[in-house]
């Protein structure tokens, strides 16, 4: 996770997708390895925050109260699973 006052992610695509020059915004990127290429992807407003309650063993709703309950669960976890980077979980 890296979280940045600069817009990391659309400098990353204008640089390696040929897309278009990137808006002044700060921008938090999550980085994931689904086939050992590192790819980013632009976290929503609060995905950095409940990531960090995540990655410090938090619940998810611990890690839903540091975010501020503002992240869209359903698409940062879509985004998570589907690039294979929560293998389980645990109740």
């Amino acid at each position: 996770v890296i979280r940045s006052r600069w817009p990391i992610h659309a400098i990353w695509v204008a640089n390696h997708e040929n897309g278009p020059p990137p808006k002044v915004v700060a921008q938090d990127v999550v980085v994931v390895r689904p086939e050992f290429d590192p790819r980013p992807h632009p976290l929503p407003p609060g995905g950095a925050a409940f990531l960090a309650g995540i990655l410090q063993g938090m619940t998810l709703g611990q890690s839903l109260e540091l975010a501020g309950g503002s992240v869209d669960l359903p698409t940062l976890l879509a985004l998570l699973i589907s690039n294979r980077a929560i293998t389980g979980a645990a109740a």
